[in-house]
């Protein structure tokens, strides 16, 4: 089939006049009218809420805590790290109850990891803490991998 340039003739667009603009000032009116309403309200003075209850805040939130507190928690960490060494090598315990102590030491892992950014650098109980915490999750992180199926 031969396409000749009469048939091309048919087949382009037909131009269509623009419309005229929209009647001056209806957008331009109501945007003007917008503006001068946020420029009104921006002059308004901003009032402050009164502060009634500043004495109720406590703002000692980074504080180490006692000392006897830390090793009490210490201590039972310990104790709970001595219970999941006891499952592990008892055959009887099935590895689902040893689990539940598995989460109990990953919980206590994160409050206790919080009393260690309290204690200051250098501290020996900083240390001590930082190896428990250590030992710990690397216990939890190959008991949740499987390593002892």
């Amino acid at each position: 089939m031969k396409i000749t340039t009469s048939e091309m003739s048919t087949l382009q667009p037909v131009r269509q006049e623009k419309k005229q603009k929209a009647s001056p000032g209806g957008f331009q009116e109501i945007l003007n009218e917008k503006i001068g309403q946020t420029s009104a309200d921006v002059q308004k003075p901003a009032v402050v809420p009164p502060m009634s209850n500043i004495d109720s805040i406590r703002f000692d939130a980074g504080a180490v805590p006692d000392r006897k507190q830390i090793l009490a928690a210490m201590d039972g960490f310990l104790a709970l790290l001595e219970t999941y060494q006891k499952q592990m090598g008892d055959p009887l315990v099935s590895l689902k109850e040893t689990a539940g102590v598995v989460s109990r030491m990953e919980l206590k892992v994160r409050e206790l990891h919080e009393v260690w950014e309290a204690l200051p650098d250098g501290d020996g109980i900083k240390d001590l803490l930082n190896r428990m915490l250590v030992a710990s999750s690397v216990e939890a992180i190959k008991f949740n991998r499987g390593d002892y199926l």
